[in-house]
């Protein structure tokens, strides 16, 4: 009967935690699936593709990326499946966007070095919205993960002249 009632006492206050955390009580409830995982990257993350290129971390907002040009970040990514590619941001801007492209590059073969990357995922802002929007896809060109044959990476691009605050990424998987 204590046994019983410990685990019913643990279940109610996990529930409550995860409530206060805003967060859902179980996989089913935000439709991610039995199993699935959610890759987080930050926008402190990524790097500019160019040397000179501008990458600005927002004052007010530490951890939040906006600039000009490409940024990339490495995605450490296990065997599996991907299911799901999101952008996290804020497009206030109404004239341009921003841009994640998940993508593999192929290592293993004697001309990988010069063999171009897969995209498996796109995904843009659009419009202009105050409030923080992640726009997702669940198209995935190539979602098997193949870490013997691949390295995968997120590169977020800017519209030139745009001024957008980039959160993260997130994959599913």
């Amino acid at each position: 009967m204590h046994v019983q009632r410990r685990s019913q006492l643990g279940t109610v206050l996990m529930a409550g935690l995860l409530t206060l955390a805003n967060l859902p009580a179980s996989a089913e409830a935000a439709d991610w699936g039995v199993g699935a995982r959610v890759l987080t990257i930050g926008a402190i993350t990524f790097v500019p593709a160019t040397l000179g290129l501008t990458q600005a971390k927002s004052e007010p907002q530490p951890g939040v990326l906006t600039g000009d040009g490409k940024f990339f970040a490495a995605v450490p990514l296990e065997s599996g499946t991907v299911t799901g590619f999101a952008l996290c941001a804020r497009d206030n801007d109404g004239t341009g966007a921003v841009r994640a492209r998940l993508f593999a590059k192929p290592y293993t073969t004697p001309t990988a070095f010069t063999d171009p990357p897969v995209k498996m995922a796109e995904v843009a802002t659009s419009g202009a919205i105050p409030a923080t929007q992640c726009v997702s896809t669940t198209t995935i060109t190539q979602p098997v993960l193949d870490t013997s044959q691949f390295s995968y990476y997120v590169e977020i691009a800017f519209d030139p002249g745009v001024f957008i605050d980039v959160f993260s990424v997130q994959i599913t998987h």
